[in-house]
């Protein structure tokens, strides 16, 4: 199931659940994290966020002009991809705590 966020809170409450789980599964991208969260508010004019069993899960979907993105922590790499239109579609960049904030700021830039 997937819920859109379309408020500050919305944003808010998906958000503390993604920092507690990164606090202690995914320790390699906890830092990137915020500075991805601002930039897809910057760019997204639609966001929607997965639940799974009624909680938030770590994977939403942003759209922007005519693309559509998702964003989700890859359990194998222990990183956050970012993916074109969906959870299997291309990998147009992987993050984690040592992640360029240029190349991601470059990336959001030319969207």
């Amino acid at each position: 199931m997937a819920i859109e966020i379309d408020s500050i809170d919305d944003m808010k409450q998906h958000l503390s659940g993604v920092m507690e789980r990164a606090d202690h599964h995914a320790l390699e991208v906890y830092k990137i994290v915020l500075p991805l969260v601002g930039l897809i508010a910057w760019k997204a004019d639609k966001i929607v966020a997965r639940t799974h069993e009624g909680t938030n899960a770590n994977m939403i979907w942003f759209e922007s002009g005519e693309k559509r993105f998702a964003v989700v922590f890859n359990h194998n790499s222990a990183k956050i991809d970012i993916r074109e239109r969906n959870q299997q579609g291309k990998v147009l960049m992987q993050l984690d705590n040592r992640s360029d904030l240029d190349s991601l700021i470059g990336f959001f830039e030319s969207i």
